[in-house]
């Protein structure tokens, strides 16, 4: 087995920077919908979408936790990076639905 197979290196350091600065992105628009109630998108037809108050922030909270997702490739361990993943898709995923269950 190649040492850098053991570690988790395989990648290449401007494909885990890459993976820090759109994560990095994700974070700060995530804050911005977060910090001012607002967040405009759009939809698969490409028609606008604007959420405001509680339906925002929690969309903001969902991005926020999509980019931290990402920071697991930065993991030294397949298993850590893999549960990291795992750990904050699923709560991304459930910060972006709980609007629907209010």
């Amino acid at each position: 087995m190649r040492p850098e197979a053991r570690t988790g290196r395989s990648l290449s350091r401007p494909a885990r920077w890459t993976a820090l600065l759109f994560g990095l992105g994700l974070m700060v628009l995530g804050a911005l919908a977060a910090i001012t109630g607002r967040y405009a998108g759009r939809t698969r037809t490409g028609q606008a979408v604007l959420l405001l108050d509680g339906d925002a922030v929690f969309t903001g909270l969902g991005l926020m936790a999509f980019g931290v997702a990402l920071l697991a490739f930065w993991a030294r361990r397949p298993a850590v990076a893999g549960a990291w993943m795992g750990v904050w898709m699923v709560l991304g995923v459930l910060l972006m639905l709980a609007p629907a269950w209010r």
